[in-house]
């Protein structure tokens, strides 16, 4: 799902013109910008009246200049919150919030309550089933039927696209949650940060809603239940779950430990270390462990033979956790950003060996799940993304930094500016070490302005130019090509 779906035809191109000015460092030709979202020249000048426009309340400001349309934005204004305040007062979000609310209704309620034919209504209805689908909901019978961890899920996912200050009041932290909040830290021996704390906010909002909800689908719900009952961390929330529901006046429900319990495991909610002393005590034969063992095996034994520290070892054991966990208990994915440039990213940095090593582990996990989550997008798209990124954390860990010295001592005094420019320029590349240049030292790249002796050092490089745009991209390649020599 992309959360552009829940907005009309013309908000998306509004949309799609924002990001591609971004992705265009703020300035694109006309002709070229409608190319990119596939419009006509003429239908864009529309459209771009629409976002100047729109710019005037969110943020930003679109300029035109003969035939090169500008963007520039305000330091703390950012599109995911530009699309946000749109989305917020689209009708279909404004329809999918009220189910959450109402949970049951009729079409002639919903049509008096927002003014709308019925018809339309519809319309909406329908456009919202094409979307639900991926998370295997749909909206019949004047409700939202599916997964009762599905609704859940597809509600979380929602909502925590939207900043803290645009969520409704009852899905931020509050005075009731907070004791519950406080509860959990005790209970589990932790500290919860911020951003965990406005997520299980979030999750216990929603549960609230959804308990009084009739005719709840719990099929899955009940095959977890008797699947993870005995589970150690589960057996520390029950109790507390129930106590916190027992407030409520709805009838008890013995499956809401099981609900929380997969969200508890699933979006980063406990910390690194409180989660690798619950993985030494959680049954191995659970699916999610059986499937986080053989997938950091397989990445181990790529990476051999090197070795990483056990505090590394944790940090990739928990990140493969959270994302394993998530695509046994839910299905469909709302990402912040795009997936398919963000794994094209992702696989540059990577290389073509390591990028080849994505498709097995992809393989390998879907031989662990049922056949029909080979179309879920949290196969498809969020677990190749967050692989891949750990891959990138693991190369990040065993890295040879390449050492670079700089020689300038046949310089005049500017010599002293003209290092530390260089220095700026070559500092921010990830994997090297940059210094002053001394003959004690192994170097594998010498930067000087002539060729110099003495040095021990793989490569050597002479400047030509104070300051040289092709000095500087000569030698990026040749750290980039160090790098690959020594990893």
């Amino acid at each position: 799902m992309r959360i552009e779906q829940l907005l009309e035809k013309n908000q998306q191109l509004q949309v799609a013109i924002l990001k591609a000015l971004i992705l265009s460092e703020g300035a694109l030709a006309t002709n070229q910008l409608a190319k990119n979202i596939g419009i006509s020249k003429i239908s864009l000048e529309q459209y771009l009246q629409d976002v100047t426009d729109l710019g005037a309340t969110t943020g930003f400001n679109l300029t035109l200049n003969g035939a090169m349309v500008y963007l520039t934005m305000n330091n703390t204004t950012t599109l995911e919150e530009i699309t946000a305040l749109l989305v917020k007062d689209s009708l279909k979000f404004q329809l999918l919030a009220y189910m959450l609310e109402q949970r049951e209704f009729t079409i002639p309620q919903i049509s008096q309550e927002f003014a709308t034919s019925e018809s339309s209504i519809f319309r909406k209805f329908r456009e919202l089933n094409e979307v639900l689908a991926e998370f295997q909901l749909r909206i019949k019978n004047g409700r939202l039927q599916g997964e009762e961890s599905q609704i859940r899920y597809f509600y979380f996912q929602l909502y925590l696209y939207f900043p803290i200050s645009m969520r409704p009041h009852y899905l931020i932290e509050s005075d009731q949650n907070q004791l519950f909040l406080r509860a959990l830290e005790r209970t589990l021996k932790l500290t919860l940060s911020p951003q965990a704390k406005s997520e299980v906010a979030c999750w216990l909002g929603i549960t609230l809603k959804r308990m009084s909800a009739k005719k709840k689908q719990q099929t899955k719900v009940k095959e977890n239940y008797h699947l993870f009952k005995n589970d150690a961390l589960f057996e520390q929330i029950e109790p507390l779950i129930h106590l916190y529901n027992s407030r409520s006046s709805f009838e008890r429900n013995q499956y809401e430990p099981v609900l929380f319990y997969s969200f508890l495991v699933s979006f980063q909610i406990l910390d690194e270390e409180t989660f690798y002393h619950y993985e030494l005590q959680r049954s191995k034969k659970l699916p999610p462990a059986l499937l986080d063992m053989y997938i950091r095996e397989m990445i181990l034994i790529h990476y051999r033979p090197r070795r990483l520290s056990i505090q590394q070892e944790k940090a990739v054991g928990y990140q493969l956790s959270q994302i394993n966990n998530r695509l046994y208990f839910f299905q469909g994915y709302l990402p912040r950003y795009e997936p398919e440039r963000l794994l094209r990213l992702q696989k540059e940095k990577l290389g073509v060996e390591r990028s080849q090593i994505l498709a097995v582990l992809q393989k390998n996990v879907l031989s662990f799940l049922p056949a029909k989550k080979a179309e879920d997008t949290l196969v498809t798209e969020a677990l190749l993304t967050i692989y891949a990124s750990i891959l990138a954390m693991i190369d990040f860990y065993i890295a040879k930094e390449v050492v670079v010295g700089i020689d300038f001592e046949d310089l005049p005094a500017y010599r002293i500016s003209y290092y530390y420019d260089l220095f700026s320029e070559l500092r921010p590349i990830a994997g090297i070490r940059v210094e002053h240049a001394s003959y004690k030292t192994d170097y594998d790249l010498i930067i000087s302005t002539r060729k110099v002796s003495g040095y021990t050092t793989k490569m050597q490089y002479c400047l030509s130019e104070f300051a040289s745009s092709y000095d500087l991209m000569q030698l990026k390649k040749l750290i980039e090509q160090l790098k690959k020599e020594k990893n």
